[in-house]
Formats: C-alpha cells, structure tokens, sequence
C-alpha cells in the first residue's frame, strides 16, 4: 500500500528554503530555544546545502549517512508541520509543536528509548496528515495524556474513528503484543465507533539495509566512504516492507491463528495493525546517487479481513504523506 505517484527524492535547494520558514513560525509561536538540539539540526540541513553549494568545504572522508539520514527525515518533518500552519485546527497542535526542541524530530532515525518526546512527535505527525485528510480531529494532550484515549480521533465516513499510536524500541514479541494490546483498549474505552493501531518501527529498521556502506572495511582504513544507490525505490521499499513482515510473522507465530483472532474478537479496532515505516536512501539517476526519501503506512494480512473502510482511511493517510512534501 504504497499510494499514489509521488516525487521521492529529496532537494538540498528547497530544504534550505523550508528550514528559513520553519524557523519563522517557530519564533511566531514563540518557540525560541536556540540551544535546542532542533536548531543545531537545522543548522545541519543548511551546513549541507553549503557543502551542495561548494563541494570543496566538505571532508570527502567522513560517512555522512547519519546526517544525511536525519536532515531528510527533518526536512519531511517541517514540510507536515508548514503544510497545517494556516489549517483552522491548527492550534490543535501547540502542546505537541512546544515538544520540538526538546525531542528528535527525523521519523527516519531510531530515536534514544528515554526520549519519550519523540514518541509524542510521532501523534503530531500523523496528527497533521488527519487535519488535512478528515473532519472533527481531536488530539489527546502530551502532557496530560493518561494513556487511556486513543491519541488520535476523527470523523470519517460517517463513523468516529480513533488511532492509538506506538513506537516500538524492540522487536521482541511481547512487547510488541504489549503496545497493541494497549492500543486495543484505548479505543475500546473511548467514544469511538471503530480504529486502528498504529506502529512505527523507527527504532526497529534495519537503516543500514536501506542506505549501505560498501566499503567498510577500506573506509576504516582511510578511504572514502562508497554508498550503495539503488537503480529505483523498489528495491529499498520491499526491505522497509519486509521489517513489517518480519513483526507480523512474529505476531503470528506467537499467537497462531486462533490467538490472533481472539486479540480483536468484539472490538472496535479493525482486526489488524497498522505499521509506519520510512527511511532515507540513495537512488542512482544519470550516474549520480540522489538521496531519496522512503515512507509508507501498511497493513499487512491478518487471519481475518481487514474492513474496506479502515484499507480506505490508511490510504487516505499515505497519499497525503506523500502528497506533502
């Protein structure tokens, strides 16, 4: 479930142009924390469209993939925040937009598990692709959240929907099955008529997969970093796609069908999870490597049938992820 046409690669030139905006609405909202790790990450994103500018300034030898894994996913970041600045909800988002200079923005890094910020910037992500997809969205408080609402609700299709969102930081199958389960009930316990969970895997992907080093062993001796850059995005989507695979075959495999069935047997939730991943690659056009930016909300097959309804509200949400940019 990838959604429709989108243009994935990513442009140092409007990057630098986004950050300058990004920094104006932050001093409108009087978010002003120049120490903050969020400033000196937009300082990055300028320091490589420098380094764009003038390739002589930068050191051929250092392996820049962190950064240019982070500056992607920030980037991706403040286009989803720009694009609701003007939305009549958007005040909806001032408790979670005051998390910014405090928490790791980038989706497309894994993020420290103390870092329990990040993990609420991840409500306001989905959270502004909800304002521009559907009507009547509440988010539930970072602050004062108890955890026992849904952190996303909406009308949609004539029905109330709720989203419970999770961030994993291990692939183990218990906790995993822990954070659904959780998920599960916040919906239950709400007014909603029916939802989803959510789960990003950012601190679960294999990101040396989707953007490899392939010369490791001459790089530590002094050679300049060689990435791999694949021929489309393919190719990389199906190892993003595989990472959900692999959690589903684990859910699986512990529950077996019955289990499995019996998790959302007279719930409000749809009989199925929603995994997000994205991840920053290279992709090889006329020669050059251009980075590129991968994201995608999938749900994956369960024992039971996923409704039309709840295929119809994730694709909603991936053709917006992709539609701003």
């Amino acid at each position: 479930m990838n959604g429709q046409s989108y243009n994935p690669f990513y442009s140092l030139q409007n990057a630098a142009a986004r950050v300058y905006a990004f920094l104006d609405l932050l001093d409108q909202l009087g978010i002003k924390d120049k120490q903050s790790g969020l400033y000196r990450a937009c300082i990055k994103v300028l320091e490589h469209h420098e380094y764009h500018e003038k390739p002589e300034l930068r050191n051929g030898k250092t392996d820049n993939r962190a950064d240019l894994q982070a500056i992607m996913g920030l980037n991706d970041f403040i286009a989803k925040i720009l694009s609701a600045r003007y939305h009549p909800q958007f005040n909806l988002l001032y408790p979670h937009l005051r998390l910014l200079p405090t928490a790791l923005i980038p989706q497309t890094v894994p993020a420290d598990v103390r870092d329990q910020g990040s993990n609420k910037l991840f409500e306001l992500y989905l959270a502004i692709l909800c304002l521009h997809c559907f009507s009547d969205v509440e988010v539930d408080s970072p602050e004062n959240s108890k955890g026992d609402n849904p952190d996303i609700m909406f009308k949609f299709l004539n029905k109330k929907w709720g989203i419970a969102c999770k961030v994993m930081h291990s692939a183990k199958v218990k906790t995993i099955l822990d954070r659904i389960q959780e998920g599960i009930q916040q919906i239950e316990h709400s007014d909603a008529d029916t939802g989803i969970v959510i789960i990003s895997l950012r601190n679960i992907i294999e990101y040396n997969d989707i953007l490899p080093l392939l010369n490791p062993t001459e790089h530590k001796t002094g050679a300049d970093p060689v990435y791999g850059a694949f021929t489309n995005t393919i190719l990389p989507g199906v190892l993003l796609y595989a990472d959900s695979e692999k959690i589903r075959d684990s859910l699986h495999e512990e529950l077996g069908e019955s289990g499995a069935k019996a998790l959302f047997s007279g719930k409000k939730s749809a009989p199925n999870v929603c995994m997000f991943v994205q991840a920053s690659s290279l992709t090889a056009i006329g020669g050059l490597p251009v980075p590129t930016i991968l994201r995608m909300f999938t749900i994956l097959q369960w024992y039971d049938k996923t409704p039309d309804e709840t295929v119809c509200m994730v694709n909603h949400l991936n053709n917006m992820m992709h539609l701003i940019q």
